[in-house]
């Protein structure tokens, strides 16, 4: 979700994702602050403004990680 808006300021992904999921702003931002708390983004707060969120590279990793075990998993499956 995240990773297909990297590059837009914090507020302009809030209000993207608001807009695509259709999730109230407090949501967005909720969740969007866990991600930053755990270092999975790279974003702008109050005191830093201006930086675009980007994925970490932990963020990335993990995405890779997932993406190869759902297609094995789906390769296991359609061998049935």
């Amino acid at each position: 979700m995240v990773k297909k808006y990297e590059g837009l300021l914090y507020h302009k992904l809030v209000q993207r994702l608001n807009q695509e999921y259709m999730l109230p702003p407090s949501t967005v931002r909720w969740n969007l602050n866990k991600l930053r708390d755990a270092k999975l983004i790279l974003a702008g707060n109050q005191e830093k403004k201006g930086i675009p969120v980007r994925l970490t590279k932990e963020a990335k990793l993990i995405i890779t990680v997932y993406k190869k075990k759902a297609e094995k998993h789906r390769l296991a499956t359609n061998h049935k």
